[in-house]
């Protein structure tokens, strides 16, 4: 192994000494900084600053974004607001009269037993809604 170590070091290409201790590459005598940083970056002309995304929602469910953001992570967000948008239309008060759903992501009554709290809180909401996620994933949610 360490006649392999020493025949791979002989075998590399040293760089060649110029006067003052500068390195030569390609024809240059080049700084220590210069010549492990060769060849240089590219120099690119300044850019403008990338356009702000547009909403993808309409204003009601785009607003609760922050929130959503907030719980769950990147990849997910959009895909909740989703849920928002077919469950509530982004509406925080909203009530199933059938089945008692409340709140943005239509939280099922039964879960008061597991996670109390205001349903129509839509921070409350939101938090139960991750909760849930955790356990059952989408399956929570007609609306996918």
């Amino acid at each position: 192994m360490a006649l392999l170590l020493a025949a791979a070091l002989l075998l590399t290409p040293q760089p060649s000494l110029c006067a003052d201790g500068l390195y030569q590459f390609e024809g240059r005598c080049l700084t220590a900084d210069e010549y492990y940083a060769w060849p240089p970056a590219p120099v690119l002309p300044p850019s403008a600053p990338a356009p702000a995304p547009k909403p993808v929602y309409a204003p009601g469910v785009e607003q609760w974004r922050p929130m959503v953001a907030y719980y769950w992570p990147a990849a997910h967000v959009d895909r909740m607001l989703r849920i928002t948008k077919c469950e509530s239309n982004g509406n925080p008060r909203a009530v199933n009269p059938r089945s008692g759903a409340a709140g943005l992501f239509q939280i099922m009554p039964f879960w008061k037993r597991v996670w109390a709290g205001d349903y129509l809180d839509p921070w409350v909401n939101a938090a139960t809604a991750y909760q849930i996620w955790l356990v059952q994933g989408y399956g929570a949610w007609v609306c996918k």
